[in-house]
C-alpha cells in the first residue's frame, strides 16, 4: 500500500511533504470522498503502473484526470507512466524508482524517441481500445503521453483522444500518427465491429496416470 499511503500523506501534510512518488497505487481502496477533497498543493507528482497490472492501468488513468482536474500539468508538475509488460512486483518498482528520481532531482532532459504501444484493434462497439504512447528522454526515463496530437491516414476510420482511447468510426484499415514537436510515431491500426472485455482460457490439465482418484485436481 506505499503508493496508497504516499498519496494519502501528500494531501493531508502537503506543507511537508512537496514531491510524491506514486508507484502502483492501490487507489481503488480510497472512498470517492477523499478524492471530491483533493487540492492542488504545488506539489511534484510521479504516477505509474505496469501494463500488465489489470485495472491499476485504469485506475491510475483515472487519477491522472483527477490531478489535471485539480490543476496538474503534465510535464510540469506530473508525470504518468504505464510501463509495457510489467506487474505488481518489486523488480518493475525498482527500475521506474530510477526514473522517478532522475525526473525529480536531475537535469532536465530533452525527448529522443516515442513508440504508439496497445491492441492493433479499435471496435465500432463494446470494449474500448487504449493505445499506449511512450516518450523516452535522453537520460533513459520515459512517460506515457496522455496529451498526444495524433492524426489518422486515411481520415475518418478512427477517433483517437489525447489521452490514447481510441474508438473505431467505421470499419477499415488506417495508420495512426502522433507527433510532438520533431518526435513521430506511427502504428497500423484495423477496425472491427465489436470487441468483449473478456477473455476465453482454453486451459488443458494434464493427470499422472498414477494420481490417486480421490486426489482433488
Amino acid at each position: 500500500m506505499g503508493g496508497l499511503v504516499t498519496l494519502c500523506m501528500g494531501m493531508n501534510r502537503h506543507e511537508t511533504y512537496g514531491m510524491l512518488g506514486l508507484l502502483s497505487p492501490a487507489i481503488h481502496w480510497l472512498a470517492d470522498e477523499f478524492y471530491n477533497s483533493m487540492e492542488h498543493y504545488g506539489q511534484k507528482v510521479w504516477l505509474d503502473c505496469g501494463m500488465a497490472e489489470s485495472y491499476y492501468v485504469d485506475n491510475t488513468r483515472e487519477l491522472y484526470h483527477i490531478l489535471t482536474g485539480i490543476g496538474y500539468e503534465q510535464g510540469k508538475d506530473l508525470l504518468y507512466l504505464a510501463e509495457p509488460e510489467a506487474v505488481h512486483t518489486e523488480r518493475y518498482f525498482a527500475q521506474r524508482f530510477r526514473m522517478l528520481l532522475l525526473w525529480m532531482f536531475g537535469k532536465r532532459a530533452e525527448s529522443k524517441t516515442a513508440v504508439i504501444l496497445g491492441s492493433g484493434q479499435a471496435a465500432l462497439n463494446g470494449y474500448t481500445t487504449v493505445i499506449n504512447t511512450i516518450v523516452i528522454y535522453e537520460n533513459g526515463v520515459m512517460y506515457s503521453d496522455m496529451k498526444g496530437n495524433y492524426r489518422c491516414d486515411p481520415p475518418g476510420i478512427f477517433n483517437v483522444e489525447p489521452d490514447g482511447e481510441i474508438r473505431a468510426i467505421k470499419p477499415g484499415k488506417a495508420v495512426i500518427t502522433y507527433e510532438n514537436g520533431d518526435l513521430t510515431a506511427t502504428k497500423e491500426m484495423v477496425a472491427v465491429n465489436a470487441l468483449s472485455k473478456d477473455v476465453l482460457l482454453h486451459i488443458l490439465v494434464e493427470v499422472p496416470l498414477d494420481t490417486p482418484k480421490e486426489e482433488p485436481i
